[in-house]
């Protein structure tokens, strides 16, 4: 029966490929209506199967359910498959440029090996002219066989050669790889675009399609010939929405909103992510993941890294992957997980390396495990660092002596001066200059021989350091911190601490051989957001919560400063935080009623390309709300769901709720349902690491610290003498092997 159908589907008149390359997509077709409602209650036992006696028409009507349900149930004879058979090819035939993801859909119900075989010879004589069909088809069958790379890539360059018209052929090859990709084939081996045909790929899609190219590429491993041509596209993504950043760590096709807080990718989808990602950058995602404390996503990139570094079977990422382990550990069980694995590196024979152990200090900061953060300090000051290591180093020991003493600036000022001060006091005049030594010594009490400040005792090679802005904002918060209350955050304290600022930032601009520009960190806003989070929070400190003053005079001051600093300084140059553009809406709405200016921070954070995110937009839903301006509260929401925009916070669940109550079209409850499965996982997955924390590391090793009157600073301290060891005798090992002595001995 199959082979009559297929002769009779080689009579059908050809559709033109070429026209057909860039088709509107139909409607989905199982929101149609279902011919039989009660299919799912369908016993497994049920014999004839009914749907091998539907026609065309009701295969298309069932959903996917329904289909997976019923091709489960029992046949006695293959010859009953026949008529099924014929339907699914005329279907995969009808639907194969159109809707492509359809038509494989059902072309996958057909599981039986022979038949498969059967109708894919037979549809390859079919589409023998037709070079289009013939690619999907061979790339559905394997996409890492030799017929369907010659003919993917020949496709590809063919559309791509048309120099008088770049911009439809870019156009008709996006459009190509997209059905590609919508079969939803694993293709384990790079198709390499060769760099005159990926040029005109990505010099001429236009950028609001780049998530959708971005996504394409990804599913379908296509590597571009220029590999900063695909990097432009990856970081613009990461750069943009919620939404753009997700597609970029994911290469997830046609993503929505709530695809965003899925608790897992498919597993088919993840193959594609080790194929495609290279090895440095799901370790970048991952270290991204455990900093959020986002567990569900920290696991499944580090799963992702480990089958990377499983299929790559390379040593030389050894190093890189024991260190995200680390960090994945420290963060989600406890800092002194590290003493474990730090032994268990020593026994296995492997080195550690500068950035595991900053790893480690960072940490064990994070966690204010202080004294421990310094004892590593102190060995790893006799590690040879990198000139990006040892900044790390000394903006970690600024951070943890501001920490560890936190109301004691004084302490602060003697590390600080030990570490950047020079011959001619560069670093102390810029406190000075800043007005922070008046604040803690007294006004006057400090003149240019700096005679009154203690230095404190620091190894010789981490003085006349670089600074970074970083360090300034440390020196600020615990300045301010040592302040009462109604002087730290007095409105004419804070606006000339911020005219002395801004003044050092010009000065710092025009001198291009200043100590403080030569560290090779950008400036950031991190001191501005320092001195409007005094203005306008009940507690400068508390970022966890939006409790803002009702105080006119306080966001006068803030909103000087903000226009002051976005309007008359370059600050396109500086790194950019949304953080302070949902602050000042926040205020300016659910405080002071200022529709104007909020909407002006609205539109600085579009010019400065801010992605948007759900402490932005709101206020402003909130404020029409209240105005009963229900059009536009809409409004506001449906840019919040478009953004993809993180929203899990009490306040989040007040604008799904307004959205219900409003009996708005989208309501956000997809998403909703999401966030809340995803924190239930999160909570399983807390639960698993208190029984198994570290998988991987030896038994004996885990059980070291919950041993009896074990003490965590005693057990880092020896394990980091040990270590010291350690790595003398392997360099004394190297020695002996270069001169041919026994190692060891």
């Amino acid at each position: 029966m199959i082979y009559r159908f297929v002769a009779r589907q080689c009579r059908f008149t050809r559709q033109n490929s070429i026209a057909v390359l860039n088709p509107v997509l139909q409607q989905n077709t199982f929101s149609q209506k279902r011919p039989i409602e009660s299919t799912l209650e369908i016993p497994q036992n049920t014999y004839p199967n009914p749907l091998y006696s539907y026609d065309k028409a009701q295969l298309l009507s069932l959903n996917i359910k329904q289909l997976k349900h019923l091709v489960t149930l029992p046949v006695k004879s293959p010859s009953e498959k026949d008529r099924f058979h014929m339907h699914i090819i005329e279907i995969f035939h009808e639907n194969l440029i159109k809707d492509t993801k359809l038509a494989v859909l059902y072309l996958d119900l057909i599981t039986d090996s022979t038949v498969r075989d059967t109708i894919f010879e037979h549809l390859r004589k079919f589409y023998q002219s037709d070079p289009l069909r013939l690619s999907l088809l061979e790339y559905v069958i394997n996409p890492a066989s030799e017929k369907a790379r010659k003919l993917v890539l020949g496709n590809l360059h063919l559309m791509l050669k048309v120099p008088n018209e770049p911009k439809s052929a870019a156009a008709i090859a996006f459009s190509y790889i997209t059905k590609l990709a919508l079969t939803d084939r694993v293709n384990p081996e790079p198709l390499l675009l060769y760099l005159n045909f990926s040029k005109v790929l990505y010099k001429h899609t236009p950028k609001d399609q780049w998530q959708q190219l971005y996504a394409a590429v990804l599913q379908t491993n296509i590597r571009f010939g220029n590999y900063h041509h695909y990097e432009t596209v990856r970081d613009y993504l990461l750069q943009g929405s919620a939404l753009d950043r997700f597609v970029a760590r994911t290469g997830f096709l046609g993503a929505k909103w709530h695809h965003t807080e899925e608790s897992n990718l498919p597993e088919v989808h993840k193959k594609k992510m080790i194929h495609h990602f290279l090895i440095s950058r799901l370790a970048l995602f991952t270290q991204q993941a455990i900093r959020q404390r986002d567990i569900t996503n920290g696991n499944m990139y580090l799963e992702l890294l480990v089958s990377k570094f499983e299929v790559l079977n390379e040593p030389k990422h050894l190093q890189l992957v024991l260190s995200v382990m680390l960090s994945h550990s420290m963060t989600f069980k406890g800092p002194q997980e590290c003493v474990s694995f730090l032994r268990y590196i020593i026994d296995s024979n492997l080195s550690v390396v500068p950035n595991t152990l900053l790893r480690i200090l960072t940490a064990l900061r994070l966690e204010k495990f202080y004294d421990e953060a310094l004892l590593l300090v102190n060995y790893l000051h006799t590690e040879k660092l990198s000139a990006t290591e040892r900044g790390d180093l000394v903006a970690e020991i600024m951070k943890v002596i501001t920490g560890k003493f936190s109301a004691h600036p004084k302490i602060a000022v003697a590390y600080y001066a030990s570490l950047f001060n020079d011959e001619i006091d560069t670093a102390l005049d810029i406190l000075k200059d800043l007005m922070l030594l008046d604040l803690v010594y007294g006004p006057g009490a400090v003149n240019h021989d700096y005679s009154i400040i203690e230095r404190a005792d620091i190894h010789e090679d981490l003085k006349k350091s670089d600074m970074s802005h970083e360090v300034l904002r440390d020196m600020y918060a615990v300045t301010l911190r040592s302040l009462v209350y109604e002087q730290k955050t007095n409105p004419v304290l804070i606006k000339t601490l911020y005219e002395a600022y801004t003044t050092f930032l010009t000065i710092q601009r025009k001198n291009k051989n200043a100590k403080f520009a030569s560290g090779g960190r950008k400036a950031d806003d991190s001191v501005i957001a320092l001195f409007l989070d005094h203005l306008l929070r009940e507690n400068p400190e508390a970022r966890d919560d939006m409790n803002l003053v009702q105080d006119k005079f306080k966001f006068q001051t803030a909103k000087w400063i903000f226009k002051n600093y976005y309007g008359s300084l370059d600050s396109k140059q500086n790194i950019k935080d949304t953080y302070i553009f949902g602050l000042m809406i926040t205020s300016a709405l659910l405080k002071h009623q200022d529709l104007a200016f909020a909407l002006r921070c609205f539109k600085k954070a579009r010019d400065l390309s801010l992605p948007i995110t759900f402490n932005q937009v709101y206020p402003l839903i909130m404020y029409h709300y209240s105005k009963a301006e229900m059009d536009k509260a809409q409004q506001w929401f449906t840019l919040l769901m478009q953004s993809g925009a993180e929203a899990k916070s009490v306040a989040a669940d007040r604008v799904f709720d307004i959205a219900k109550e409003q009996k708005w079209p989208n309501t956000g409850t997809h998403y909703r349902n999401n966030v809340r499965v995803k924190k239930r996982l999160e909570r399983d997955e807390i639960e698993k690491l208190k029984v198994d924390p570290l998988s991987g590391v030896k038994r004996e090793y885990k059980d070291d610290l919950h041993a009896p009157n074990t003490n965590f600073c005693d057990e880092l301290e020896k394990i980091l003498h040990e270590l010291a060891v350690h790595k003398k005798q392997r360099a004394l090992d190297i020695i002996k092997e270069a001169v041919g002595e026994p190692m060891g001995s």
